[in-house]
């Protein structure tokens, strides 16, 4: 027999945020290679001065850390879907701390690269339901905003990323208030886009599972009937054959 309709739908689910999470990890590689790039970039041909130390520690640490997912994943294969939500879940809060990290001392909120945190908000989207994707874009809005606060009140001092915007405008309230805003209504207006197209497509391709399930079930009905009027042919054969014999015998006994 084969799988249900629940057990292929389950299983589509489960194959399909298993692929992502492996297209996940290897965009994590480019990530790694385009942020060194980007750190040797502005320091030795745009002149800017971001602190190196800690941008090298913080590419490093992402790219151990992403051998360890690389890791887990290959043996997570026939993993259910609840534990690979909880592990591309680690992921992604990892990802927001560890770029938040990277803003703070790549100059922060004026660090025009902060966009970064639409795309991981994308790509959180289209691995999480709708309530789950918002609630990991709000993570990433408090974590850009403690860094602002921080910032502000020189607990966590700002580094200023010279020679690209006036010293004095990031510590700005309008500045920075602006910034926050422009980036929750970015943030927010993502998730949405990118949560609707990902439900409108997870609700096909369940319905075509659901089809693929009515159709094996349909197939094995028919075999099993193929197998009954096959055992009735054998059958009929069978009291062909024997009720010839059957019947001389009969007349015979007739006759004596």
């Amino acid at each position: 027999m084969g799988k249900t309709r629940q057990q292929l739908a389950s299983d589509l689910v489960q194959e399909d945020l298993y692929q992502r999470l492996g297209w996940l990890i290897r965009l994590r590689w480019l990530a790694v290679c385009g942020l060194l790039i980007t750190i040797l970039f502005t320091r030795y041909v745009l002149q800017f001065r971001p602190a190196l130390v800690p941008l090298f520690t913080l590419n490093a640490a992402l790219l151990i850390a992403n051998l360890f997912h690389l890791s887990y994943w290959r043996r997570s294969r026939t993993s259910p879907v609840e534990s690979l939500v909880r592990f591309a879940i680690t992921q992604t809060i990892l990802d927001y701390v560890i770029l938040t990290v990277l803003l703070h001392y790549s100059g922060g909120v004026e660090n025009p690269l902060i966009v970064t945190f639409v795309f991981q908000c994308i790509i959180a989207s289209m691995l999480f339901s709708p309530s789950v994707s918002y609630l990991l874009a709000a993570t990433a809005l408090i974590l850009v905003s403690a860094m602002v606060l921080f910032e502000q009140f020189n607990l966590w001092p700002h580094r200023h990323l010279d020679g690209y915007l006036p010293p004095g405008l990031p510590s700005q309230g309008q500045y920075l208030l602006g910034e926050l805003i422009t980036l929750t209504i970015v943030l927010s207006v993502s998730v949405y886009l990118t949560t609707t197209i990902e439900t409108a497509s997870r609700r096909r391709r369940t319905e075509v599972a659901k089809r693929s399930a009515e159709l094996e079930e349909a197939r094995d009905q028919i075999r099993q009937a193929d197998k009954m009027a096959a055992l009735g042919q054998m059958a009929a054969n069978m009291a062909h054959d024997i009720n010839n014999p059957a019947g001389v015998i009969c007349s015979r006994l007739e006759v004596m």
